[in-house]
């Protein structure tokens, strides 16, 4: 068993590598989405493997929408990959690595990044 921790990304900074959720987007001094950081993956051999990325709408009366990219999505399912989160609300985000016959070399060493990009509505 292999635990694989995937650092988000932001625009125009990298993501750290703790839990604390991250602000995206700013409406002027509002800030309106908030995401979590960090995407932990216990992969086994054989078997599909998933986290859940929260995006939350810190906005009492704008929707934003959002498009989730990544940098390898030959190996990441992401579910739904764009959408949007309505005021006060959170989204819940289903990324999925597909099972595999066994454990890639590269696994504990991974840099796969994601990039949740937001634009609020009014």
């Amino acid at each position: 068993m292999s635990e694989t921790k995937i650092n988000g990304t932001q625009p125009c900074s990298q993501a750290g590598a703790t839990d604390a959720p991250t602000t995206i987007g700013t409406n002027g001094s509002q800030q309106y989405l908030e995401v979590n950081e960090q995407l932990r993956f216990t992969v086994l051999p054989g078997e599909p493997s998933s986290a859940s990325l929260q995006l939350t709408n810190r906005s009492q009366a704008s929707a934003v929408a959002f498009k989730i990219k990544t940098t390898n999505p030959k190996r990441y399912l992401v579910r739904p990959n764009s959408g949007v989160c309505w005021p006060s609300e959170r989204t819940s985000v289903l990324v999925q690595i597909p099972a595999m016959h066994g454990i890639p070399a590269d696994a504990a060493k991974s840099r796969d990044k994601f990039q949740a990009r937001a634009v609020y509505t009014k």
